[in-house]
């Protein structure tokens, strides 16, 4: 799900959808108040589980680029 995949730079605008946004919105209200359901992440919807991990890995992968370029 998460491989090193690289985007050309001039192709990167494609990939901000509106599906993009939403799946943020989802991101950010988790960071700010949790699991939108009463339970661990086993009693989340997948898709939920799903965008919690690929930005939480994005921001890991970015992290460790920035630490690296020090």
């Amino acid at each position: 799900m998460f491989n090193d995949v690289h985007v050309a730079r001039m192709d990167i605008n494609d990939y901000y959808t509106e599906y993009y946004f939403s799946a943020l919105a989802i991101y950010n209200r988790y960071k700010r108040f949790g699991f939108p359901w009463v339970g661990g992440w086993q009693e989340q919807p997948e898709y939920i589980v799903n965008i919690i991990e690929m930005f939480d890995v994005t921001l890991e992968k970015y992290n460790i680029y920035k630490a690296r370029k020090k």
